[in-house]
């Protein structure tokens, strides 16, 4: 009798967890762009960053839309506070980047992609510089899937 309530159980459960409509966000079958042309300037690292993140959206895609982007970024740290003595206590690490969409046969578009987060000053400047850089990529991630989810809405 057990028997069968456990397998009618997992009978159950594994047809609700089939239907449950689940579908990722940047599915191929779901992106309908192309990058045509694009051109990054700004921070070194930045441009790297997103340059790998958005390169794989240049394939040619039959009726696609396509664009051609020219991005520019910028990177700040920036001081928030200090402690009682002057150290540095805290920063916003903040990057801007400017995206400027020229599709066929319509109007230029511009758009601004602005992230920031928090880091704690550190003792050891090394690993302050370690977490920087980290917090660098998390953000041009985070700006990369910001410009894919624009372009997927044009």
């Amino acid at each position: 009798m057990k028997k069968n309530i456990k397998t009618i159980f997992a009978f159950f459960c594994i047809i609700l967890l089939n239907n449950c409509g689940y579908t990722p966000l940047l599915d191929s079958k779901r992106i309908n762009f192309y990058i045509n042309d694009l051109n990054i300037s700004g921070d070194r690292q930045l441009v790297n960053l997103l340059s790998n993140k958005l390169e794989k959206f240049k394939n040619y895609k039959e009726k696609a839309k396509e664009f051609n982007l020219d991005i520019s970024n910028s990177y700040e740290k920036v001081l928030v506070n200090k402690d009682n003595s002057g150290n540095p206590k805290n920063y916003n690490v903040i990057i801007t980047t400017n995206v400027n969409i020229f599709e066929k046969n319509k109007a230029k578009i511009e758009k601004t992609f602005v992230r920031k987060k928090s880091l704690e000053a550190q003792d050891r400047k090394i690993k302050e510089k370690e977490m920087e850089k980290k917090f660098k990529k998390d953000l041009a991630d985070l700006i990369s899937e910001d410009i894919v989810f624009f372009l997927m809405s044009q």
